[in-house]
């Protein structure tokens, strides 16, 4: 799960430099829509970088409750 999250996450940051690249090398002659498709896009991984990153811990603070159980000697679990 963990090397899901860091893979999406590299992934994200490939993908905002390659529009940055992009942005800064041929904006001034791209059309208005594929811009606005350029934000869209940006947006759209950002905010699914934020959910998955989210499910993620959502996920790890259900096994550490799962760990009080039966493992409260381990250190994820102590207060």
């Amino acid at each position: 799960m963990a090397d899901s999250v860091v893979t999406v996450l590299f992934g994200y940051f490939s993908i905002t430099s390659a529009f940055l690249a992009a942005g800064y090398l041929v904006g001034p002659s791209l059309p208005k829509v594929l811009r606005r498709t350029i934000v869209g896009l940006y947006s759209f991984m950002a905010l699914t970088l934020i959910a998955w990153c989210e499910r993620y811990v959502q996920s790890l603070i259900i096994l550490r409750d799962l760990m009080r159980e039966g493992a409260s000697w381990h250190v994820a679990v102590s207060d």
